[in-house]
């Protein structure tokens, strides 16, 4: 073998190399997540990968975490330990809440957004759920 080739050959050998370590160190780094995350890892094992704007499954196992007609506070308490940011709405309807959360996925990152609505006695009526996710 010529010494160009070795050379060829050992420079892809350590690209692969450091594509699987880096692809290995990833899915660790997202499994570490999602064991601290439980609301979020329960909904991430019925995602199916695609993005949406309205996954019925992820919004059916929110819902047995947080059902209708719970209060916001408690809502707001459950996504905040979940490390989701949640912001009040401007809308012509009272109660609307837009929750976010940027969280590891492979290969690049999920985008998790849940909309909830209240009624006036701050009761949980409605929630929607979308994922994207996002490819770096």
């Amino acid at each position: 073998m010529t010494r160009t080739r070795w050379i060829v050959t050992a420079c892809l050998g350590a690209l692969v190399v450091f594509v699987a370590a880096n692809v290995t160190w990833r899915r660790f780094e997202v499994r570490q997540f999602y064991r601290s995350h439980l609301l979020l890892s329960a909904m991430n094992d019925v995602y199916d990968g695609a993005s949406t704007n309205n996954s019925t499954a992820a919004r059916e196992v929110f819902l047995r975490h947080i059902p209708i007609g719970s209060d916001e506070i408690h809502a707001r308490v459950a996504l905040k330990s979940e490390g989701i940011d949640c912001e009040s709405q401007p809308s012509p309807e009272e109660g609307r809440l837009n929750c976010q959360a940027l969280v590891p996925g492979l290969p690049g990152y999920t985008h998790w957004t849940i909309d909830l609505k209240f009624d006036h006695a701050s009761q949980l009526t409605e929630a929607n759920i979308a994922i994207l996710n996002i490819l770096l």
